[in-house]
């Protein structure tokens, strides 16, 4: 086996590992909620210390990464991920727990800024960001399962603790063959305001961010509203994690499917086909909050979003030079953060069924409107290389 397909698979191992860790922590919640006499406003701020680290890191780690190479982040971030488990499992309070949560947000923001990247060089693109985007829902599917069952028996700070076990033999497999920055390799350098200038000097990567805050809508929209409007109609709790199981595995079988797409059909213009159907998703609960019009939607949008999160990192790194991949990637990460933070404080001012259904089709007219960006007819292309524009910003 060729040692860049070796890397591949072992990114898609650290990215299940990294989706375990991750969604373990929704069936812990309520047991650590009640032993650390958590209110609700202190829960919601355990599951937001993720996506605060990410908006923090996103673009350092992307211009580090672009400077001095990638094995390094990623054997920090496979170990931060037991070390944040253990910190989890012996938080005696609130502060300590948040600690916990935000040690693992640097391992998140460090895999998914530097993993897109890695998994859609040598000419990858899709074939490999769409086995990537299958692999962190396979860790969404397995997380909750796994975390769930080991609390029912052995409490919250057991589950944390086995499932920090399960994740410590990932770091010596990184170390091993992450793909080192090879002898007397210069990389191009990306200062900070470059790497954002990027985004008004190419449109593909301007697209690609723009996208990437639309994802950070949608999901912090859905995450809020859905639950909330699926136990409204009388939907049990055990029937509501079925329907977001089985959603998860649309997910996966999405994201498979993009990776099977030749080079020739990751564009702009095709991430912006999949956002129009997304957008038309989000009309069903928009006319109507039955069971089967939610139920419908969850799972039409979950696999929009899985295909479009494939494709959008593989035409992130496409617009990218090779080195500059990692600080793209950076970009477009800050753009998700910024909107999943501020759009579930702002769904949550949605009150009764009509409030909940204007969301709905505020989010849809959204995700229309960078539709039509998207598909819209280029302008003039810019003539002048990647590199050279970096360099004169």
């Amino acid at each position: 086996m060729k040692r860049f397909d070796l890397e591949l698979r072992v990114l898609l191992a650290l990215v299940v590992v990294n989706g375990v860790a991750e969604a373990s922590i929704v069936p812990l919640l309520p047991s650590i909620r009640d032993d650390l006499g958590m209110t609700p406003v202190q829960a919601g701020l355990v599951l937001s210390a993720t996506t605060i680290a990410m908006l923090v890191v996103a673009m350092p780690v992307g211009v580090a990464a672009n400077r001095f190479g990638t094995r390094v982040p990623l054997v920090i971030a496979a170990s931060l991920i037991p070390i944040a488990l253990l910190g989890q499992a012996l938080a005696d309070s609130l502060p300590l727990l948040i600690g916990a949560r935000l040690l693992f947000g640097l391992s998140f923001g460090i895999i998914w800024v530097i993993a897109p990247a890695r998994a859609a060089a040598g000419g990858r693109g899709a074939s490999g960001t769409g086995p990537m985007i299958a692999a962190s829902g396979l860790g969404w599917l397995i997380g909750p399962v796994v975390a769930g069952g080991v609390a029912d028996v052995a409490g919250w700070r057991i589950a944390s603790l086995v499932l920090a076990a399960c994740a410590l033999p990932l770091v010596p497999l990184i170390a091993r063959y992450a793909e080192p920055r090879r002898t007397g390799e210069r990389l191009e350098r990306v200062r900070l305001g470059a790497a954002l200038g990027l985004v008004r000097r190419n449109r593909a990567i301007a697209g690609a961010a723009l996208v990437s805050a639309l994802l950070g809508v949608v999901g912090g929209v859905s995450g809020l509203l859905l639950p909330l409007a699926l136990a409204g109609n009388g939907l049990s709790a055990g029937g509501i994690g079925l329907a977001f199981g089985i959603s998860a595995a649309v997910w996966i079988a999405a994201a498979a499917l993009v990776g099977r797409l030749r080079a020739s059909a990751v564009h702009l213009r095709g991430v912006g086909i999949a956002v129009a159907v997304l957008a038309g998703a989000w009309l069903l609960p928009a006319f109507g909050l039955s069971t089967f019009a939610l139920l419908a939607f969850l799972l039409v949008s979950t696999g929009c979003r899985s295909a479009i999160n494939a494709l959008n990192f593989a035409v992130g790194v496409r617009a990218s030079s090779g080195d500059t991949a990692p600080a793209v990637i950076g970009v477009m990460n800050l753009a998700w953060a910024v909107m999943a933070l501020s759009t579930p404080l702002l769904a949550g001012l949605a009150d009764g069924s009509a409030g909940v259904r204007a969301a709905f089709a505020v989010t849809g007219l959204a995700a229309a409107a960078v539709a039509v960006l998207l598909l819209a007819p280029r302008g003039r292309p810019a003539t002048a290389p990647l590199a050279e524009r970096i360099g004169a910003a």
